[in-house]
């Protein structure tokens, strides 16, 4: 499936946390290097929605976020 449909898929059918979460664990490295804003182009998402998810993300427990810095739990 290319990139492009994939998205459309997920924006459709997956809600945005699970989405994020799906993302942020593709990576090798558990402390991730990334602006929300570059999170939210990539998700098809708004920075605001993804600084929300990721605050959310992190009261419950799955990340702990400092600056510029994600740190998958």
């Amino acid at each position: 499936m290319t990139d492009l449909a994939k998205l459309v898929n997920d924006i459709k059918f997956k809600k945005l946390d699970a989405r994020l979460l799906e993302w942020l664990q593709k990576h090798e490295e558990k402390k991730i290097n990334v602006t929300h804003e570059e999170i939210a182009t990539s998700l098809g998402s708004a920075r605001v929605v993804i600084s929300r998810t990721l605050k959310e993300l992190e009261r419950e427990g799955k990340v702990v976020l400092h600056r510029g810095t994600i740190e998958v739990i």
